[in-house]
């Protein structure tokens, strides 16, 4: 009679040692969904801010990791001194590249676009390099990518992806001039006389500029 009476406590001991074990199997974050969750909220599908701040959007309303707001130099319709530089296997026009050596050499204010691009999918780096005539120039750059072909398809020809740009903080930077550089301008050979983009050092995050102090620098 006695071990009747003791297995259905035995049987209820095993039940709470069985859910207990259960507790503590689940009670960690799965880190698969804490990433996947943060991702969607800070995607930038926020979009470009209507004062002309991109970036911001991504995190609000969460308190963390929001990314600062900066005067979208981009928007500002800074005229540029030479055409818009293109990297993807080759940089190029060289016709641009030999313009922006020029213009580094003369000592001159001036700006110069370019955009750094891989493939098959969208991955965009793009800067705008005003020279400032000292050998400094005024940098900013913006990031926009898509890694996914099902969520972001190729557009239509002609139109231009709808992926928002993260939008990078303004920066002073030494501008940098090769010898060989300055050589090929000097022999004519413009083979060589040529300014790559991003032959910048010492680029320092500074206070935003405003459109009209930008512009006004190239009048």
């Amino acid at each position: 009679m006695l071990e009747h009476k003791t297995l259905p406590l035995l049987l209820l001991a095993l039940g709470i040692v069985s859910v207990g074990c259960h507790i503590e199997s689940s009670g960690g974050a799965d880190p698969v969904g804490e990433e996947g969750g943060g991702g969607a909220a800070g995607d930038g599908e926020g979009g470009a801010d209507p004062t002309g701040a991109e970036g911001g959007g991504g995190a609000a309303g969460d308190g963390q990791g929001s990314v600062p707001q900066h005067v979208d130099l981009f928007a500002c319709n800074v005229p540029l001194t030479c055409e818009k530089i293109y990297s993807h296997i080759d940089t190029e026009p060289q016709s641009a590249l030999n313009c922006a050596a020029e213009l580094v050499l003369a000592g001159q204010p001036g700006a110069v676009q370019d955009l750094d691009y891989t493939g098959p999918l969208v991955s965009e780096t793009e800067r705008l390099t005003v020279f400032l005539g000292d050998g400094t120039a005024l940098v900013q750059s913006r990031h926009r990518e898509c890694l996914d072909p099902d969520a972001c398809p190729y557009p239509v020809r002609g139109e231009p992806y709808h992926i928002p740009w993260t939008l990078f903080a303004h920066q002073i930077c030494d501008v940098v001039i090769n010898d060989y550089t300055i050589d090929g301008c000097a022999r004519g050979d413009m083979g060589y006389c040529i300014w790559l983009p991003g032959s910048l050092t010492n680029c320092t995050d500074v206070e935003d500029r405003q459109c009209a102090e930008v512009t006004g620098l190239l009048d």
